[in-house]
């Protein structure tokens, strides 16, 4: 990722348009007056991301549920659409960078992007869609909000556990009080999501509202990993294992969600 790619180095404040800029830096959505440019990674804020693509699986959501209840079962459509919102909405970067890394360990160094740069992404996608595909509609529409904002969590303890980071965007992460912040934002907004799509379903329950802030601190957990992993295998942190983590990560806390879902039923 170079400055072109709309994440630079300037400090930036912590209000709406700061928000806004961070979005307009990250994803595909630009909003009116921000350029997406000159903002630094931010700790603090960058849970917002992971909300905005909680919103947007929330709405794609419903919307399948209430089909799904009143005309005919999308299971298959649905999980293709709500897999695919968060790439888009990265503008495939997530992608990109798992292809990257994923080159990384191939044997054969080729140019370009070699077969486990191709076959990687395919395979953890797989992975996504089958899980998406064996909830059904009803439970995607309760636990991928949620599941969104606990992949950006693992990110962001990524960067925050990264003690080699090779792109200065990304040595803000350092500060314990923007990393606490996030931490607050996205239990609350994790718990929020999953709670008002449980009151929609007329399913609310404790047991899997716990079962989500536990999928949260699987998120801190793989997230620690991972850093440890960038650490010593690509000397640290870089943008494409940056992207890379989100696309990891999802398969993985969706399946951790689907087995202790399981065990306490």
């Amino acid at each position: 990722m170079t400055e072109d790619d709309g994440i630079q180095t300037k400090p930036a404040e912590v209000n709406e348009t700061a928000v806004k800029s961070l979005l307009s830096s990250f994803t595909i959505f630009k909003f009116k007056g921000c350029s997406g440019t000159g903002l630094a990674f931010n700790m603090s804020l960058f849970p917002f991301v992971g909300i905005l693509i909680a919103s947007v699986t929330f709405v794609i959501g419903l919307v399948l549920v209430l089909i799904s209840k009143n005309i005919m079962d999308l299971t298959p459509f649905g999980a293709v659409v709500i897999l695919a919102t968060p790439l888009v909405i990265f503008g495939f970067r997530t992608t990109n960078g798992l292809m990257k890394v994923s080159d990384r360990f191939s044997p054969e160094k080729t140019e370009g992007i070699g077969a486990a740069g191709l076959m990687v992404p395919v395979l953890f996608t797989l992975i996504t869609y089958g899980i998406y595909l064996f909830s059904g509609v009803d439970a995607m529409f309760m636990f991928v909000p949620a599941l969104e904002i606990a992949v950006t969590l693992c990110v962001l303890t990524a960067v925050y556990f990264s003690s080699k980071s090779r792109d200065e965007r990304f040595t803000s992460g350092s500060d314990s009080s923007k990393m606490i912040t996030a931490l607050i934002i996205s239990v609350i907004s994790a718990v929020a999501f999953s709670g008002l799509a449980m009151i929609i379903e007329d399913a609310l329950d404790l047991q899997t509202m716990a079962i989500i802030v536990c999928m949260l601190v699987a998120a801190i957990g793989i997230g620690v990993l991972m850093a440890k992993i960038s650490d010593r295998r690509f000397d640290g942190l870089d943008e494409y294992v940056f992207f890379s983590i989100f696309d990891v990560s999802r398969p993985i806390l969706a399946i951790i969600f689907m087995l202790l879902l399981t065990l306490v039923e």
